[in-house]
């Protein structure tokens, strides 16, 4: 009986000391006393496992390892939020929402930070933590609650009293930033391969998503609520947050305001403010304050009419152009590429930045020892926006384009009506051939598991491979000769490569690297010509008359299946047994996103290519540039320039979540 009176006394002052350290920041206990009574409650757990409840401090260490994550429907949809990226379209937001309510007096709106990490659904049943779900398609996640569990300020069991039987909380995982740099400075220093992450978000959700819910436990994460899901505790959204604290959940801190310009003078002040704060944010929320006039206002499509987000814009940063190479790509295109002096842009440490082309360089007038403004924005590589012409020192250097290969010093041409220029040593010139070999195996193409870059470089570079053939020819032996390759690996390996060797006609067109074809024209040729021996005789002005592929792309089709060298690698990849499934009659106009074109920004839970190639299956088109033809802008987290634009053309904008539905209703 005592050492029950004893345990629970424990639960309480740690329960207590934890709530006034995270949600309260007003620290009761010191680590050393902390730690104290969190090993005499171990001890008393070990010694008596009968006792152990699921509320335990204890209980935040982790478990067992699992296999994988368990799919959970949310009790209410997780909905999304629209975007605003200026003063006059937050203005736009406002007054549509009055001529929706018929309300020409000021509402008043609940202002926050956007925190940059991951969406999270909380239920708690009787107070008790019950599960924790992530947002996945906003309808069904999945199942984090063992990692859930771990993460310091959230409560196993609500304090006070009056919560509802069954509390859905929503609200962002995100790890602190003093968190993040220990993290990734742990891995540069550790001899084994940790991973060092890109960014704060992408260490919360890799953290989150942990098999092993004790590794999570040793990651600082944090849950800031921002809103309930399945019931309302308030009238208004404020309050919501003022009882969520009270019950033990950390909230963020945000203002009432009432004024249109405040809005906007508020979410200068955050933008301004964003490095004070000890965790990463990419915008401000405005929401309407009073829960009834949300409920009259609803949503549309995935997102709320009541709410928005005002997204930062991608962050520019003055660096200094200390040289300029020049990468050689799979097709023999040379791409300028600045050296920076090293600049943190938004936590990622930027060193390289594309000039696009020499047109862009002379548009921009960039040079050597520039000082310029970089630009990140998304997952996209950074770029150079612009020189700051008035610092420009006097040993600036005009950036010219070599005329011999800087991998191969073949001749460099440029390539009639267009901006590039291109190394006419096709075969000659190593970075094509390792450009066109990493092509083939990549997973949009032949999608060999295990065949990297660096494994196609060190095979290269070991004189087992010369071009795509010679990849069927390769054998254990040969592998297990490599660093780093030990018998399992180097089994799987020819496992892999054996396995590519069934494939779709559409990818393997693709997979051969024939100049400016991509996914798109693959799929078109497979549907037109069926395939390898009717395309090997296609017609010049056939080609050019299927839609969407035009007089250049065909010349280079023709050229390629004209050319003797590519023929004798067809035939040798036939030799090896690479084969495909004819493709059938499938004309695009009967999918579903037939005669629908889109394009790619930002970061999102899918990756890129995965998209693409679901994309063009159900009969779209993915392009790289808005114009008024797009159907749509898929946009993920920190879009770019390309998200303003499409807002300026009213272009429809499919988020992730948006995205997510629309594959799946259409995949089945």
């Amino acid at each position: 009986m005592l050492k029950v009176k004893k345990l629970n006394q424990l639960k309480s002052q740690l329960t207590e000391a934890s709530y006034q350290y995270y949600v309260l920041d007003n620290p009761t206990l010191t680590d050393a006393e902390y730690d104290k009574l969190f090993q005499e409650l171990l001890k008393i757990e070990e010694q008596n496992p009968n006792l152990i409840t699921v509320d335990s401090p204890s209980q935040k260490v982790g478990s067992t390892p699992s296999k994988k994550f368990n799919q959970r429907k949310h009790l209410y949809p997780m909905l999304s939020l629209s975007n605003v990226f200026s003063k006059d379209e937050l203005i736009k937001f406002d007054e549509r929402l009055k001529r929706y309510l018929d309300d020409k007096s000021n509402l008043q709106y609940y202002a926050e930070p956007k925190f940059d990490g991951l969406a999270l659904s909380i239920v708690y049943q009787n107070g008790v933590f019950a599960n924790a779900t992530t947002r996945g398609d906003g309808i069904i996640g999945e199942d984090v609650s063992e990692n859930v569990r771990t993460i310091s300020n959230v409560p196993l069991k609500l304090r006070g009293k009056n919560y509802p039987e069954i509390l859905e909380v929503r609200g962002e995982v995100v790890m602190p930033i003093n968190e993040f740099n220990r993290l990734n400075d742990l891995s540069t220093k550790s001899d084994t391969e940790h991973r060092v992450f890109a960014t704060a978000r992408n260490a919360a959700a890799g953290s989150l998503r942990q098999l092993d819910s004790k590794i999570t436990a040793q990651r600082d994460l944090r849950f800031y609520c921002y809103a309930t899901g399945n019931i309302e505790i308030a009238t208004t959204h404020s309050e919501s947050l003022s009882k969520l604290k009270k019950w033990g959940m950390s909230v963020s801190n945000g203002k009432i305001i009432k004024n249109i310009d405040k809005l906007f003078l508020y979410q200068q002040h955050i933008f301004d403010d964003r490095d004070k704060l000890p965790y990463e944010i990419d915008g401000t929320v405005f929401k309407i304050n009073n829960i009834k006039i949300q409920q009259k206002l609803g949503a549309v499509s995935r997102a709320v009419r009541w709410a928005t987000a005002y997204k930062f814009p991608a962050i520019e940063v003055a660096s200094e152009i200390l040289d300029v190479e020049f990468q050689v790509g799979r097709t023999g295109v040379l791409t300028p590429v600045a050296h920076l002096k090293p600049v943190d842009i938004a936590g990622v440490m930027v060193q390289k930045a594309t000039l696009h082309n020499m047109d862009e360089i002379h548009r921009k007038d960039i040079r050597i020892f520039d000082k310029v403004l970089v630009r990140r924005a998304g997952d996209v590589i950074p770029e150079v926006i612009k020189p700051i012409i008035k610092s420009r020192p006097d040993k600036a250097i005009k950036i010219i384009m070599p005329t011999k290969c800087p991998v191969c010093d073949s001749e460099v041409k440029k390539i009639a009506e267009q901006a590039s220029y291109r190394c006419i040593a096709e075969t000659k010139c190593q970075a094509q051939k390792i450009g066109k070999i990493q092509h083939y195996v990549s997973k949009n193409t032949m999608d060999i598991d295990g065949f990297g870059k660096k494994m196609v470089a060190t095979l290269v570079a070991n004189n087992l491979i010369n071009d795509i053939t010679d990849i069927y020819n390769l054998q254990v032996d040969d592998l297990i000769k490599l660093e780093k390759m030990a018998q399992k690996s180097s089994t799987n390996l020819i496992a892999a490569i054996e396995s590519s060797k069934k494939t779709t006609l559409p990818r393997l067109i693709y997979a051969l690297g024939i100049r400016e074809v991509g996914q798109n024209t693959s799929l078109l040729l497979a549907n037109n010509y069926k395939n390898i021996k009717n395309l090997k005789q296609a017609k010049l002005e056939d080609i050019a008359n299927i839609k969407d592929i035009g007089e250049i792309g065909a010349q280079n089709i023709v050229a390629f299946f004209r050319d003797e060298n590519n023929i004798k690698i067809i035939e040798k990849l036939e030799n090896a047994g690479v084969d495909y499934e004819e493709t059938t009659e499938d004309k695009d106009n009967k999918k579903p996103l037939s005669g629908q074109t889109f394009v790619i920004t930002g970061t999102l839970h899918i990756s890129r290519d995965k998209i693409k190639e679901q994309i063009i299956q159900l009969g779209g088109k993915i392009t790289n540039n808005i114009s008024s033809k797009t159907s749509a802008l898929i946009a993920g987290e920190k879009a770019g320039s390309k998200l303003t634009k499409a807002h300026k053309l009213k272009i429809k904008i499919i988020n992730d979540d948006d995205l997510q539905i629309l594959l799946k209703q259409h995949n089945g």
